[in-house]
């Protein structure tokens, strides 16, 4: 199955994962599924963390690329 993750979701898979719910945890830990990311989510926590409104680790770029595992 092929899951398309919005910006809270990945947000949360990386930094929070006990905000998912169960159901949501196991489908996303399922090595059967392909997460995809959108180019909009992508987009939006580019501009959320230029705004200042959200702070990751490292620069958006890296922190992405970090999460692709």
């Amino acid at each position: 199955m092929r899951l398309l993750l919005d910006t809270c979701v990945l947000l949360w898979l990386a930094a929070e994962p006990d905000r998912l719910s169960p159901l949501a945890r196991e489908l996303l830990e399922d090595a059967d599924n392909d997460l995809v990311v959108s180019h909009a989510a992508v987009w939006e926590i580019a501009l959320k963390t230029d705004a200042g409104r959200l702070t990751l680790p490292a620069p958006p770029r890296a922190w992405l690329a970090e999460q692709r595992g």
